[in-house]
């Protein structure tokens, strides 16, 4: 008999990056988000949230993994606000179904794929290509709510 644990253990893990990803509201051509915290002002990247959908109805585990510290100052105050909350607001505003938000405070995402056996992660900065060529994780290169360029590893 499957438990309802069970019934999930065995999913996929399919990764997403946060900023230009998941919301389009980043400076110019860079990575980097224009705020850290006014979430309802971020423009949503209706194409991805569709393929995080569908990449959820086909039974993976959806993991968002972001450069982003786990606090944020709002930049007026200095009122520090847990990023945790922010984007979590942001997932439920859209009904993105995210299983897991890891945050690296700027440090390598690879070994979190890796130790979360990801088989495929979503990403606007094109140097992941090389982060992931080693790994069996398949490149989904996204660039303004467009995929650009998927690379299968392994």
């Amino acid at each position: 008999m499957i438990t309802e644990y069970n019934k999930y253990i065995n999913r996929s893990c399919v990764s997403f990056d946060f900023d230009g990803v998941l919301h389009l509201s980043t400076v110019g051509d860079t990575i980097h988000p224009k705020n850290y915290t006014e979430w309802k002002t971020w423009i949503p990247s209706t194409k991805i949230h569709r393929i995080l959908r569908s990449e959820h109805k086909a039974g993976n585990k959806i993991v968002v993994i972001s450069a982003r510290c786990p606090w944020a100052c709002d930049g007026k105050d200095e009122v520090v606000l847990d990023t945790y909350e922010i984007l979590n607001d942001f997932f439920k505003k859209y009904h993105l179904p995210v299983d897991d938000i890891i945050l690296t405070c700027d440090h390598p995402k690879i070994e979190h794929l890796i130790r979360l056996k990801c088989i495929r992660h979503y990403d606007d900065n094109y140097k992941m290509e090389y982060e992931l060529e080693d790994t069996n994780i398949e490149f989904v290169y996204v660039y303004k709510d467009n995929i650009v360029k998927r690379i299968k590893n392994g």
